[in-house]
C-alpha cells in the first residue's frame, strides 16, 4: 500500500468508507509500516474500521545502511544508565525533548479525524503509546478508548496533576520486558486506575513485543468498544 501525507504526517490509510476509525502509533526505531499488518488480525468481521498508521516525523539512524522513525528522541546514554541502576523515578519524570513537538504533530493529525469519526480508537506501541498517553493528558480528546501496548511512565508531574474523560484503556506489557521494565507499567495501570479509568491489563510471559494472544485480546477489545 502506498502512503500519502494525511494531516501532515506521511501515513498508511485503509478507507473502509466507515464512520470509525483506529489510530495507532508505532514505537522508536521503527516506522509506519511496522504496525500496519495488524489491522487483518484486528479487523472484526462485522463491524468496518477506516485504519490509520501515521509516520514519526524524526528520522534516526540505526546502523550505517538503515534507519528507522521516532516521535521524539531518546538520550540512549541516559536512559540506558536509569535502567541499569533501577532508577524508574527518573524515566517517569523526565520529560523529552522533543516531546511538545510531537504532541501537536499528533493534535494537528487527530483533529480532521475527531471531527469526522463517530468513534474514534487512539493508541500505539512503546513510545508511540507514551505519546498517546500524554496527547490525551494535554488536549482531553474525545475518543473512544486507548491502546497501550508495552508502555511507560513519562512526563510524570503533568500525568499525575491532570486528568482526562474516563474511558475504557487496553493495556498489555511483557513480564520480561528489558527495554521498558514492568515495573513501570504497574504504576501506569494503578495510576489510571486511580482516575477511574477501565484499565483492561494484560500481562504476558515476555519481553518488548506483540504477541499472538495480546493481539488475539485486542481484537476483542476493539470489537467490543466499536460495536
Amino acid at each position: 500500500m502506498k502512503s500519502k501525507i494525511l494531516n501532515g504526517l506521511e501515513t498508511l490509510h485503509l478507507d473502509q468508507s466507515a464512520n470509525k476509525a483506529v489510530i495507532l502509533l508505532h514505537g522508536y526505531g521503527a516506522n509506519m509500516h511496522d504496525l500496519f499488518p495488524l489491522h487483518s488480525y484486528l479487523q472484526p468481521s462485522n463491524i468496518k474500521i477506516d485504519w490509520f498508521f501515521p509516520d514519526a516525523p524524526l528520522e534516526i539512524p540505526l546502523s550505517p545502511f538503515y534507519s528507522g522513525k521516532a516521535w521524539f528522541p531518546i538520550e540512549v546514554g541516559r536512559f540506558q544508565n536509569a535502567l541499569v541502576d533501577k532508577n524508574y523515578n527518573s524515566l517517569m519524570n523526565h520529560v523529552p525533548d522533543g516531546l511538545d513537538t510531537a504532541r501537536t504533530l499528533l493534535h494537528n493529525f487527530m483533529q480532521p479525524l475527531l471531527e469526522k469519526y463517530n468513534q474514534v480508537i487512539l493508541g500505539g506501541f512503546s513510545q508511540g503509546s507514551m505519546l498517546a498517553l500524554d496527547y490525551m493528558y494535554y488536549y482531553n480528546a474525545p475518543i473512544k478508548a486507548l491502546s497501550l501496548l508495552s508502555t511507560s511512565f513519562i512526563n510524570k508531574t503533568k500525568w499525575q496533576s491532570s486528568s482526562f474523560v474516563k474511558m475504557s484503556i487496553f493495556q498489555s506489557h511483557g513480564l520480561q520486558d528489558e527495554v521498558l521494565p514492568f515495573e513501570i507499567a504497574e504504576k501506569i495501570h494503578d495510576h489510571l486506575t486511580h482516575q477511574n479509568h477501565k484499565v483492561d491489563f494484560f500481562p504476558f510471559r515476555g519481553g518488548h513485543e506483540i504477541p499472538l494472544p495480546i493481539i488475539e485480546k485486542l481484537k476483542t477489545f476493539i470489537s467490543l468498544q466499536l460495536q
